[in-house]
This record gives structure tokens, C-alpha cells and sequence, in this order.
């Protein structure tokens, strides 16, 4: 695992962490854990569950499959996403809608800026302990109107129904 993956984790975490309705005047770090799983290589996006207290959800930059881990970075699960095309996973978000959890993945990433199309991925939220497959719940096709681009992150804003 890249020092990459090790430290982004630590941040979001850390950011994750804070509660209080004021910025902090300095944040402290500090270590909660390291990436255990030696599946995950390169983690390219970070989600909390909303189905189940101590539960991330990560993803690599290649494969079909999302990976669950506690704060400390144990494996916790995984599960394969069917009919579902990994050309570029940059990010993933997790996001409730008629009181069902989601993760919505977002395969956006295009560092050559030469796809035509970019796809957002959403699936019901699984329970961490399983390693199954999950079907599709519903994706979203697009293509960016000035040409193809690279992006990195991105969000869901489920109160203005929009993905960002």
C-alpha cells in the first residue's frame, strides 16, 4: 500500500472525527489505524456507512469490487458490483433516500482527458459481513458538454437530489 493510501485515510478520519459546529482553531492528528486488507492497493475513495456504526467503505482504482473496513483498517468485507465496468473509480459517497442506505460509486477518472462518457454507479448498502455480488441499483450515464476531462472526487447532495 502507498503512503497515498495510508495518509488519506488518516485524514479522513480525522476530519470524519470532528462534531463540534465551530472549526477547529488546529487540527491534531493522529494514527486510528493502517489499510490491512492487502487486496486494497490503491484506495481511491473512502465512505462511512449508513447502515452500521465503525464500518468504512473503500475502493480501488481497478476492480469491480468495494471493500469494508473498520477505523482501524481491518477487512471487514466486500462485495463485487455486477454489470459494472471499473475504467477509472476515482471516488465513492454514501448517501440515504427513502430511509434505504446507498453508496453511489463514481467511475470518473480519465487522466488522459479521452473518454466519452463518464458513469455514477448506485447500489443498496450491504450488510459488511457478507462477500457477495450486488446488483446495480439504478446508474447514471454522462458526458461533460465542453469534452472529455479527468475528474478525482466527487458527492452526492441527496437534499437538491444532485451528484457533484
Amino acid at each position: 500500500m502507498g503512503n497515498k493510501a495510508k495518509y488519506g485515510l488518516l485524514v479522513l478520519l480525522a476530519i470524519a472525527g470532528c462534531t463540534n459546529a465551530e472549526p477547529p482553531t488546529a487540527l491534531a492528528f493522529s494514527v486510528s489505524g493502517h489499510l490491512q486488507d492487502p487486496k486494497i492497493l490503491e484506495a481511491s475513495g473512502l465512505a462511512r456507512s449508513h447502515r452500521q456504526a465503525n464500518l468504512l467503505w473503500i475502493i480501488n482504482d481497478d476492480g469491480a469490487i468495494a471493500h469494508a473496513i473498520d477505523h482501524s483498517g481491518a477487512r471487514m468485507g466486500e462485495f463485487k458490483l455486477n454489470k459494472s465496468r471499473n475504467r477509472d473509480w476515482e471516488d465513492l459517497a454514501s448517501l440515504t433516500l427513502a430511509a434505504k442506505p446507498y453508496l453511489m460509486i463514481a467511475d470518473i477518472g480519465d487522466n488522459a482527458a479521452r473518454r466519452d462518457h463518464r458513469t455514477l454507479y448506485f447500489v443498496e448498502e450491504p450488510a459488511a459481513e457478507k462477500n457477495d455480488e450486488k446488483k446495480i441499483a439504478w446508474k447514471v450515464r454522462y458526458r461533460y458538454p465542453d469534452g472529455p476531462r479527468d475528474a478525482e472526487s466527487a458527492a452526492v447532495d441527496v437534499e437538491n437530489q444532485r451528484a457533484l
